[in-house]
């Protein structure tokens, strides 16, 4: 084996030889200022927290919170406080105008019972004999029954009174074929 060029071939001695320091191994001054730095830190940041409990630092966090949940909820029933008094003025308003309404519905009620009144003079004219059989025998009642039925009853007595009507009058003038035929007359 030669040796690599540039390198003498006389072997130093090793006392003799060029010492490089060790790079894991600094200087003793600075190791031991920066572990010096770390414990203060340390102690310092116990204290401040030490500090911080002592005053209650925790509680006073929880206790802000607290407040400001408190005032968003207070501030939320105030705006829904003034949405249900603007709701309740607006019904107050609907109640008034309700109110002078009130005489119409007084009018309302005479004019309903007016009706009723002359409902009942109808029924009690249509329940006399003397209209039961007004000598048209297609329209001829049964002088037994005295109420009217059934609605499909009275609908088919309807019925039957119209065309009877259409019937007699129809002759006179046109009959239901030209009434349903189609205008073909062009003018």
């Amino acid at each position: 084996m030669s040796p690599p060029s540039g390198v003498s071939c006389a072997k130093v001695p090793f006392s003799k030889r060029p010492i490089k320091p060790n790079p894991l191994f600094h200087n003793s001054d600075h190791d031991r200022e920066r572990r010096r730095n770390l414990f203060l830190k340390k102690v310092s940041e116990e204290s401040s927290d030490q500090k911080w409990k002592a005053r209650g630092g925790d509680e006073e966090i929880m206790r802000s919170i607290y407040v400001s949940e408190q005032r968003r909820w207070e501030a939320a029933q105030a705006r829904i406080a003034k949405e249900l008094q603007a709701s309740q003025e607006e019904d107050e308003d609907i109640l008034m105008m309700s109110s002078s309404n009130f005489e119409d519905t007084g009018m309302i009620d005479d004019h309903i019972g007016e009706e009723s009144a002359e409902l009942e003079a109808l029924v009690s004219l249509l329940e006399s004999p003397d209209l039961v059989n007004n000598g048209d025998p297609a329209s001829a009642q049964p002088s037994g029954s005295s109420d009217l039925g059934s609605e499909d009853e009275e609908y088919d007595r309807l019925f039957l009174d119209l065309v009877n009507q259409e019937y007699n009058g129809g002759n006179q003038g046109t009959s239901c074929a030209e009434l349903g035929s189609m205008d073909t007359s062009s003018g």
